[in-house]
């Protein structure tokens, strides 16, 4: 058999090392693409959850608003349709009792009660031009009262989030629309009940007609602490994910690197 010459077996070693260290970047870029697709794999999933139980957990608070406004709406037919048709009935003819009559003093007694018991809610019933100036509407609730405004008939509610005094709530407005038994009070000054007249005068919640979106009545729920348990949760999965496919990624990529060295 031939020997091979020293400057063959040099030549021969070179082209190993060489095919050995093309190798190694091909297992390193290999390595680096399986790394990547982990780091992606386990974002899409954080993510994935992120969104997904953010949209239950809203849902949920969208129930709970739900909720609230029936039995608040609960009440106001109740006043409409059994109370306040009594008091007319057993009062003088000019006689108006505000704790027994006014859907809005009503319902401004009771949610005020509620809100002691569960102070994360936060309920408003504003009006346009209203009587009592506790219950104007902010800039914000203008504008969705323009926008009720504009269409009466087909949207009359709106749920989203929006960011007030740095924090973020889930809000559910609805629009208050006029209906015939609320023109005894808010019509003509001139057929209104005196006693009515002589708590808050002529000038204020008057003329209004039937259909018309005099107010808004809307529930706040701030949800900063709830969506940052979230968002910790999420990038929690994120690392235990990660974390639990480093080390057989390290033992591999190990393994790999003696085989070709």
């Amino acid at each position: 058999m031939q020997k091979l010459s020293g400057s063959a077996i040099s030549y021969l070693h070179r082209n190993e090392r060489m095919r050995a260290g093309k190798n190694l970047k091909l297992t390193k870029k290999l390595m680096l693409g399986i790394g990547i697709i982990l780091v992606m794999t386990f974002g899409s999933i954080s993510l994935f959850f992120y969104y997904y139980v953010k949209h239950l957990y809203l849902k949920e608070t969208y129930r709970q608003t739900e909720l609230l406004f029936s039995y608040i709406n609960a009440t106001v037919e109740y006043v409409k349709d059994e109370l306040r048709p009594k008091m007319f009935h057993v009062l003088p003819k000019d006689e108006f009792i505000q704790e027994a009559m006014s859907t809005t003093f009503v319902t401004r007694g009771i949610t005020r009660r509620f809100v002691k018991r569960f102070p994360e809610y936060n309920y408003r019933r504003v009006a346009v031009d209203p009587r009592n100036s506790q219950n104007a509407a902010n800039d914000l609730e203008k504008k969705f009262l323009e926008e009720f405004s504009r269409n009466p008939k087909d949207h009359q509610e709106w749920k989203g989030l929006i960011k007030r005094d740095e924090k973020r709530y889930f809000v559910h407005q609805k629009a208050v629309v006029m209906e015939a038994q609320c023109l005894i009070c808010h019509g003509d000054p001139s057929v209104a009940p005196r006693s009515l007249i002589k708590i808050y005068g002529k000038d204020h919640g008057f003329y209004r007609k039937i259909g018309d979106v005099a107010g808004v009545e809307s529930v706040a729920i701030p949800v900063d602490e709830t969506v940052y348990q979230i968002t910790q949760i999420a990038f929690s999965i994120f690392l235990l994910g990660l974390s639990g496919m480093a080390a057989p990624f390290l033992v591999l990529n190990y393994f790999t690197y003696m085989v070709l060295v």
